[in-house]
């Protein structure tokens, strides 16, 4: 686990449209990306950054469901 770094992720810019969106887990709040074929996931909790990223899968599928889970799996 690392400290966050200047450029993680908190919010989305209003220009990603619909590859970025703010997502509550519990008390979380993670930022998903979607840049096929990639997706990523980024929070803070503790004063701690956390990133998931997949960069394997189906082309053009969505795996956010699968990911969140293992954010909630963490707690």
């Amino acid at each position: 686990f690392a400290k966050a770094p200047a450029y993680a992720a908190t919010s989305c810019d209003p220009a990603a449209g619909a590859a970025c969106e703010v997502v509550p887990v519990g008390e979380l709040q993670v930022v998903y990306r979607f840049n096929d074929p990639t997706e990523q996931l980024e929070w803070m909790d503790g004063g701690l950054y956390f990133n998931l990223f997949r960069n394997a899968g189906e082309p053009g599928k969505r795996y956010k469901d699968e990911l969140l889970k293992v954010i909630e799996g963490l707690k």
